[in-house]
């Protein structure tokens, strides 16, 4: 059934990401061994995760955990759309929060902030007009007599 649900989701997907999915979900099916996946097989696959420690006894990070839930919940998802699972045990996996990233500057506003967008703008507003006017790097040329 995992073969299937990748052959059917995973076209598109890069072969790493296919690759970890598969990977994450063969960790469900070593849980599970052979056992329907019930409500109780959940939980318990759930409580698991939850609880792992890595080899060196370390806590797993909650990317770990979001690595190995996240492929379930999308797996029993898609079961449940094709009516090979009655029950929708999806909405028994809890995604762990993770922080987010900070975004770059060029992502989080509209430009005012970049340094290079500011120089721009104030060689424009003193009406150097040539194309290009304005580039960080240009004007270091023409500063070095090489412009």
């Amino acid at each position: 059934l995992v073969r299937r649900y990748l052959d059917e989701r995973g076209t598109g997907w890069m072969p790493a990401t296919r690759r970890s999915a598969g990977q994450a979900l063969d960790h469900f099916l070593a849980f599970v061994e052979e056992r329907p996946p019930t409500r109780a097989v959940v939980l318990a696959y759930v409580a698991t995760v939850q609880q792992a420690r890595t080899r060196t006894g370390q806590p797993w990070s909650p990317y770990s955990a979001l690595w190995a839930l996240g492929a379930l919940k999308r797996f029993l998802a898609w079961a449940v759309r094709r009516g090979l699972l009655i029950e929708d045990l999806a909405a028994l996996v809890p995604l762990p929060r993770v922080a987010r990233l900070p975004r770059a500057l060029s992502e989080a506003d509209d430009g005012d902030h970049d340094v290079l967008a500011h120089h721009r703008r104030d060689a424009k507003q003193q009406g150097d007009q040539r194309p290009g006017a304005g580039h960080l790097g240009q004007q270091v040329e023409e500063r070095d007599g090489e412009g």
